[in-house]
């Protein structure tokens, strides 16, 4: 998104708050010398396209890459939400394996992060992910099992919680 963290987040909650909107949900993250980030808000229909055009015209004015939809709200489903945290001896072809996983179990993916740890110990590096799924109850043995099909370094755990 940009480079001035503070600025960017204070521009957007003002222009949702000018619109009558409010700020739902986000993920923002300084990445690769970067703030990036999603966020979320209720707009009321009436101002959703003003505030579109405001929002484009802050991202030319600052080259700031930013796409910018505004979609309705969604009624969440009941689905089962967790926590996954994934760690396995650093390798080429992690995060594919573990897509095709989800992607072969149908599996909605609300959160996918990743991280690489160096272990001083054994002079390696440690692949680390914390996924945020919903994942139904009769998979996530299936998921699991798939995931430490991988390897004997895969290790999971899994937690459920709810997000409202």
């Amino acid at each position: 998104m940009g480079e001035n963290q503070s600025l960017i987040l204070e521009t957007l909650s003002d222009m949702i708050v000018q619109y009558q909107g409010n700020w739902l949900d986000s993920r923002l993250a300084q990445m690769d010398g970067k703030f990036v980030g999603i966020i979320s808000a209720s707009i009321p229909k009436k101002n959703s396209g003003k505030l579109q055009d405001e929002l484009e015209s802050f991202a030319d004015e600052r080259e700031i890459v930013m796409l910018v939809t505004i979609n309705g709200f969604h009624q969440k489903d009941s689905t089962p939400i967790v926590s996954l945290k994934i760690s396995a001896e650093d390798r080429r072809g992690i995060v594919l394996d573990l897509a095709n996983i989800l992607r072969d179990q149908h599996l909605i993916v609300r959160e996918f992060n990743t991280h690489m740890i160096r272990d001083s110990q054994n002079q390696s590096r440690i692949f680390s992910s914390q996924l945020v799924l919903e994942l139904p109850e009769p998979k996530k043995s299936t998921l699991i099992d798939a995931i430490q099909a991988l390897g004997k370094d895969f290790l999971v755990d899994i937690e459920r919680f709810k997000i409202d």
